[in-house]
């Protein structure tokens, strides 16, 4: 878990560039890439962090939307 809440999640995805050979069916995906994944109100919100993950105790995530 995250320091301050949330959870870090580690993803593949799609640019959204229709050319992009992650968009074809079954095409490689970008990443992978951290998310910090937090829930407020009942919604979950991901925010990304980049190609490290961050080091424990050296980044929190902002301030809350």
């Amino acid at each position: 878990p995250a320091r301050g809440g949330g959870s870090y999640v580690l993803q593949k995805v799609r640019c959204g560039k229709s050319t992009c050979r992650c968009a074809r069916a079954g095409g490689e995906l970008h990443g992978p890439y951290w998310y910090l994944f937090t829930k407020k109100d009942g919604k979950t919100k991901s925010k990304y962090v980049g190609k490290e993950r961050p080091e424990k105790g050296l980044q929190r995530p902002g301030p809350p939307l």
